[in-house]
């Protein structure tokens, strides 16, 4: 089964700091999966908790209130932009570069850009099914 995490319809609940670089915990993280290409082909949405970490990250100006809503975004590694997805596994070595478009719970926007070395995806606890994803028309 391929899988996908689609950064729309995701909720971030906090972004971290520290020596090592950022980390981004997902509340729910919107998982596609398909037999096929996730997020195109047919297949079943699920939801998931979920964390990104960024190596090597310089803290940035973040949100004031937490969980934000993604409305959009995408990850590069090493040049090669996943536009609105994060795959799934991931534990890349080279360079990441996230940017998310995000709302608070009193709809507030900001972009967030979180550049660093390295990334790695860990989902956390067990999915819970959402729905059937009819694939893109």
């Amino acid at each position: 089964m391929n899988q996908v995490l689609e950064l729309h319809d995701s909720q971030v609940a906090i972004v971290r700091f520290d020596s090592a670089g950022s980390s981004i915990v997902f509340s729910h993280a919107y998982i596609h999966r398909s037999e096929r290409e996730p997020g195109r082909d047919p297949g079943t949405g699920w939801s998931q908790r979920a964390e990104l970490v960024i190596g090597e990250a310089a803290e940035i100006d973040l949100p004031r209130s937490w969980p934000c809503t993604i409305h959009d975004g995408s990850l590069e590694l090493s040049g090669v932009v996943h536009d609105n997805v994060i795959p799934i596994p991931l534990a890349h070595a080279g360079s990441a570069k996230l940017q998310l478009n995000v709302a608070d719970g009193d709809d507030n926007f900001k972009s967030l850009e979180i550049i660093g070395y390295g990334a790695q995806l860990r989902l956390l606890g067990e999915a819970r099914y959402i729905e059937e994803y009819p694939g893109a028309s």
